[in-house]
Order: structure tokens, then sequence, then C-alpha cells
């Protein structure tokens, strides 16, 4: 492994959220994810031991310091200028604003499926620039029971069903605050996210040659033949400036299971990592979730059931906050999903099958032609011929 980052002036960072008086007698950092595990950020531990000056008595404090990555391709991949400051204010922002929200509508159990937020900066100097010294420092969930799970194997019917309930619900609560107060959305959320942002200041690099990996996986599959020109749209996020109405929210843009945090012995739920959050048809992390994050075989067996079950929560916690939930049927949730494929079926297909099921402690080489495992391949055939069988790739062949 390479040399852990030093994070400069640690202790001013997380002064303003430890009692006045405890202070910080000694820390260690260490790194949070193996390489492959996280392209978006540096993550790392940092353990810091608090001593009361009134008692003496000390304490723990275990929190997770996201830095912006130190490689400067993926720094313009994630366009680092707006997404750190992004993810910030998500925390600073968006997460009070839907709290308060919730209890203003009377809801007696609020969600919370967030780290707590200890503060961030963007650099030593007072500038408006993210630089090296930027740090985001959040609650170590995983000392309160919290784990990612294994992505090559994905999660188990019963996790996946805990992981649902919770991503509809996320999508549920920031819906309800559009549709019954517009203007705090449109002041305190819309905003922030991805696609308010400026266009990204990056192309990807133009191959040589062109690369039929999939298109010959494709190929294996008879059923599967009718989908190659999906092939030759984008694999990756789209900026949109038109957006599905009444049903777009605040959606993650990332959901797979590396930033997804499950606490098995309650099914307890946490998800991480808010760098594009953006404005959408929630149909677009549902289905990249299931797809990426799940395992095969629960998904051959229970697809359509998870489906509903995600619907069922997602109307659910809508009625709870006392919205009308009659446009949102399961079949306009189908449609959705159907719409969303110029954008998601490459991230489905090609995403799924470089990053979350690529080489364990090793980030994945974009120059190279990826080694596709025949698990990979049923994977990649199941999904497809899905896609196909559900008529979501129809308005795009």
């Amino acid at each position: 492994m390479s040399v852990v980052p030093r994070i400069e002036k640690l202790e001013d960072l997380v002064a303003e959220h430890i009692d006045g008086q405890k202070k910080i007698v000694s820390s260690k950092v260490t790194r949070l994810t193996q390489p492959g595990e996280n392209y978006g950020s540096e993550m790392l531990k940092v353990d810091l031991v608090l001593k009361s000056e009134e008692s003496g008595t000390e304490e723990q404090l275990n929190v997770v310091a996201k830095l912006i990555p130190e490689d400067e391709f993926f720094q313009k991949v994630f366009n680092v200028q707006y997404s750190f400051v992004g993810e910030a204010e998500f925390y600073n922002t968006i997460v009070p604003t839907l709290q308060q929200f919730q209890k203003q509508q009377g809801m007696q159990e609020m969600y919370d499926f967030f780290a707590k937020f200890y503060g961030a900066r963007k650099n030593l100097n007072g500038s408006d620039t993210v630089d090296e010294n930027a740090v985001l420092l959040l609650e170590n969930v995983i000392a309160s029971g919290y784990q990612t799970m294994d992505r090559h194997l994905g999660f188990d019917y019963v996790q996946a069903c805990a992981v649902l309930r919770r991503l509809a619900q996320f999508h549920a609560v920031p819906l309800a605050l559009k549709l019954k107060d517009r203007a705090t959305f449109d002041e305190k959320i819309l905003p922030l996210m991805e696609c308010s942002r400026p266009e990204r200041d990056f192309k990807p690099p133009e191959k040589e040659e062109k690369d039929d990996t999939f298109e010959n996986i494709f190929k294996e599959c008879e059923d599967c033949v009718r989908a190659i020109p999906m092939l030759d749209r984008p694999p990756f996020q789209i900026k949109r400036d038109n957006f599905s109405e009444p049903i777009s929210t605040l959606v993650h843009k990332d959901m797979w299971i590396n930033n997804i945090m499950l606490r098995t012995r309650d099914r307890e739920v946490k998800i991480v990592d808010f760098q594009n959050y953006s404005y959408d048809t929630p149909a677009t992390d549902l289905i990249f979730f299931l797809c990426g994050s799940v395992g095969l075989e629960v998904l051959e067996k229970h697809f359509d059931e998870l489906l509903r079950y995600y619907h069922e929560n997602f109307v659910d916690t809508l009625k709870k906050l006392n919205c009308d939930t009659t446009p949102f049927t399961y079949e306009y949730l189908m449609d959705e999903i159907g719409g969303c494929m110029d954008r998601e079926f490459g991230h489905c297909v090609i995403f799924t099958t470089v990053i979350i099921f690529g080489e364990k402690n090793k980030k994945a080489n974009f120059d190279e032609k990826p080694n596709i495992s025949l698990a990979q391949k049923k994977r990649i055939w199941w999904m497809v011929k899905e896609f196909l069988k559900k008529g979501w790739l129809d308005r795009w062949i």
C-alpha cells in the first residue's frame, strides 16, 4: 500500500464538534479501503482518543476522513471542485432540511440513513479552491456494527429487502418535500444537485480501436443480440436537463454495494458517498442497485418481487408524509425504468462488470480490455434478457 496521506490540523477540524473540555491526546490514521473499492475519494480511518480536562477520563472517537482522489484523472472524472462541496452541503443543508420536513409532517419515526457529519474544509488557505488539504469528516459507522458486504456475492434476499426499504424512503422523503413545499425544495435542495452544477471539464480518452468485449458477450447469447445497439450509448451518467415529472426526486446516482453499509443484526442501513447526487427519476437508483448489488440467484428468483417491495415502501412513505399517491402506480415506476435505460443500460452492464465484479484489491485499468468471467457473463445475459422481456429497451433500440 502507498503512504497514508497526512491530515494537517486535524485538531482544528474536529474542535467545534467535541466538548470544549476535551482534548485530543492521540490519533491514529490508516487507510479504510483497499484499491479498487473506491474511486471518487481517498478514504482514511481516523481513531482519536479524547481526554476530559475536568475528570481525566478518556474516550474513543472513530471517524472517517474523505480526501479528494490522489489521481488527477479521477479528480477530473468526479469534478471534485463541485462534488466535494456538494457532499459537504448534503450533510450541512439537505439532511437537516429533510429532517425538519419530517417533523413538520408529524412523523413519529424519523428516517435516518446517514452517518453523522463532523465537518469539512476545502483547504487551509481560506480560498474557494478544493485542494489536497480538503477533508470531510464523518462518523465511522463500522464502530456501530455496520459493514459493507462482499461485492462479488451481493446482498441476499433479506438484505436486499432491507436496503430497498431504506432506498424507497430515501427517494420518497425529498419527493414529498417537493410536492408539498416546492419553494423549500427549490431553495435548499435543487441548487446543490449535480444537475445544477457546471458541465464536467472531462472527456474520456478516445481508444485507438473499438473494444468489442461486450458486443462479443452479447453475441454468445442469442436472446441478447437485439440489444447490441445499446452499447453505443454512454456507459456512465448523462447530465440531465429534462426530467420525469412528477416522480423526479433526490437520487444518489451511485447506488452500489460499496456505498451501502448494513448492520446485519437488525438489518439497519446507512447510505454513504454523496458526491454525485442529482435530480432524476428514482428508477435510476433502483435498477442500478438491483442489477449490480444483489446476488444473481436472488434476482433470478425474486426480481419482480423486489421491484414490488420497493414500490410498496415508496408509496407507503409518501402516504405517511401526507401525499397523494394516485400518480405513483407500479406501472408508472416500471415505465420509468424503461425511460432511464438510455443512461442506465451501460451503467448497469459495464460498470457492474468492470467495477463491482472486477478484481479485488486492484483498481480497474480502463486502458485494457476487461477479462470477463463466466459468472460475470451470466449476470450480463440475465440483465439484457430481463430488460428486453420487460420492454424496457424498446424505445431505445
